[in-house]
């Protein structure tokens, strides 16, 4: 297996474990929110009751859009990281050449503001 492909199979590791703490964290929010309007849903003040049942709409909205908006970024890092690879693939001498550059100038500004 060459490094670009050990690299490509680390990188969607990371990926995927980055994306499964956000999704339990935002589970866990989402959760949190549910709770709260339904012990406050049954308090007899009908503002309270009018509010709690558009946050529970807006919840809804919320999270569809969340796993809209997690499904297309999963699909354009798939996509980035595919190019990245297949641009390296087709050439190597500038991809190294790119990333020399890219270390030079790293280290150039590193140095720079010391």
């Amino acid at each position: 297996m060459s490094a670009t492909a050990k690299t490509v199979r680390t990188t969607r590791k990371r990926a995927r474990s980055a994306n499964r703490k956000a999704d339990a964290q935002v589970g866990s929010f989402f959760q949190d929110v549910d709770e709260l309007v339904k012990r406050v849903a049954h308090m007899p003040d009908i503002h309270v009751s009018e509010i709690s049942s558009r946050v529970g709409s807006a919840i809804v909205g919320v999270r569809r859009a969340f796993e809209d908006g997690a499904e297309i970024a999963g699909k354009r890092s798939r996509r980035v990281v595919t190019a990245a690879d297949d641009f390296v693939h087709v050439s190597p001498w500038t991809a190294i050449g790119i990333a020399l550059g890219v270390g030079a100038l790293s280290a150039w500004f590193g140095i720079s503001r010391r």
